[in-house]
């Protein structure tokens, strides 16, 4: 075997060891977004509030009034 192929052979390793390791991180973040992603995340039963109000509306025992967010 020569030194090229030699070479060869490490580069092609170390492209297949760059290219598993990049999977499974992508893989981990993918986990871990979804994890995170606050569309799943779990409310608790002592905050939640059942009414039209906002949480803090409810804890203080005023209304809130409603704004326009959009301009035609």
């Amino acid at each position: 075997m020569t030194r090229i192929e030699a070479a060869k052979r490490r580069a092609a390793g170390a492209k297949r060891a760059v290219a598993a390791t990049s999977a499974a991180g992508f893989v981990a973040v993918l986990l871990l977004a979804r994890a995170s992603h606050p569309g799943h995340a779990t409310t608790s039963h002592a905050t939640a509030s059942t009414s039209s109000q906002s949480p803090i509306a409810a804890a203080t025992g005023t209304s809130v009034p409603q704004v326009q967010t959009h301009v035609s």
